[in-house]
Parts: structure tokens; C-alpha cells; sequence
């Protein structure tokens, strides 16, 4: 609710962030008002600039696997329970109907299975850069693959960007109201006389 007959203007800013991270937040509100001869408008201003917080800005939030935070828990230390990383991920698995070879090299299993990786897990086939064929299907339960999973904190936001702006305004008059008087006297309505016929002359 705004004041009601306020007359100046006030301001008030604020600038702070939290430490150690990317979030930053400034507001500013202003607030003025104008009496006049028979009334008065007032104005609030209200507008907040925040910056996201990532989620790499805490260790907590920095990765879905979290495996590391419980390292010194008892029987948490070899759990993968705590790894939340997905396992739908560019690196796929795919099957073809037949054994696929190149020359005499097994691109696929016998079943015709096969997957991308990257080169430093072994290579069957390059495809380009750092990426590979392998033969058979990723186990991303397993210690060698699991690092292929896909982390969902990477690059996401605790808390999003924020910009708002608010503006209200008010406004007060007095107005005053005449009324006309009717005009004194007396009113008479009077009817005319009745109209009388003479007889006919006599002969």
C-alpha cells in the first residue's frame, strides 16, 4: 500500500552478493509524491537486477555424481548410489541386423552391437577427432564407462536470472459539488370559464 499524502521523494539501493559465487543482485526503490491544491499523486518504483547462481559455484551442486561427498561415509565408500549422472548420453549404443567388419575387423559384436566412445577408452574404428567405433554395447554401470554419463549440473543454474521492474501509481482529488435551489413562489393552474350558447331569437 502507498502512503497516502506523501509530498518528497525517497530512495533506497542495495548492492550484494554471495560469496564465493556468481550471484550478484542489485534493487533500487524509489518512492515520490506531490501534494496539490486539492489533492495529491504519488509514485513507487521498484526494479531488481540478480544474477544466476551455477551450479558449479558449489561443491554440492557442482556434479550429479556426488560419490565424493561421501567418501568418508561408512559403507558409502565404494557405493555408486550417490552417482546421479544419466545414463542418455551422446555416447550411444546402436545395433545393426548383421556383423558389420572392416576387412577383417569387427566393427560390430555377432549380434551386430556396437557404440561411440572416445578414443582414450579404445579404438575399432576412428569416425573423426577423438571419437570411435567400438564392438558391443556400453556397460555404463561399469568403472571404465561410467565417466561417459551424462552430468546434468554441468552448466546449469541454482537459481535463474532476474530482472523485474514494478510501478504503482496513486492519485487523490477533492472535488466539490453545488446544487441549484428551485425558485420560491407560488404556482396556480386556473381553468377558463365555461362557454355558455344564447337561445335563438324568437320571431
Amino acid at each position: 500500500m502507498l502512503q497516502e499524502d506523501f509530498d518528497g521523494l525517497e530512495m533506497k539501493a542495495q548492492y550484494g552478493g554471495a560469496e564465493g559465487t556468481h550471484r550478484r543482485e542489485f534493487t533500487l526503490g524509489l518512492f515520490a509524491g506531490k501534494d496539490f491544491e486539492r489533492g495529491n499523486i504519488s509514485g513507487f518504483l521498484d526494479y531488481t537486477d540478480r544474477t544466476a547462481q551455477r551450479a558449479e559455484d558449489m561443491d554440492y551442486t557442482a556434479s550429479d555424481d556426488r560419490r565424493a561427498l561421501f567418501a568418508d561415509v561408512p559403507g558409502y565408500e565404494t557405493s555408486t548410489d550417490p552417482d546421479a549422472r544419466s545414463s542418455y548420453t551422446s555416447w550411444a549404443n546402436f545395433q545393426t541386423p548383421f556383423r558389420v567388419r572392416q576387412g577383417t575387423t569387427n566393427l560390430t559384436s555377432a549380434a551386430g552391437a556396437f557404440h561411440n566412445q572416445p578414443s582414450a577408452l579404445g579404438c575399432t574404428a576412428p569416425i573423426g577427432g577423438d571419437v570411435c567405433l567400438a564392438s558391443g554395447n556400453i556397460s555404463y554401470s561399469s568403472a571404465a564407462a561410467r565417466d561417459l554419463r551424462y552430468d546434468g549440473a554441468r552448466g546449469a543454474t541454482v537459481s535463474p536470472d532476474v530482472e523485474r521492474l514494478n510501478l504503482f501509481v496513486s492519485s487523490r482529488a477533492t472535488t466539490t459539488w453545488t446544487t441549484a435551489s428551485p425558485p420560491s413562489g407560488s404556482w396556480a393552474i386556473t381553468r377558463p370559464p365555461p362557454r355558455t350558447s344564447s337561445p335563438p331569437p324568437s320571431c
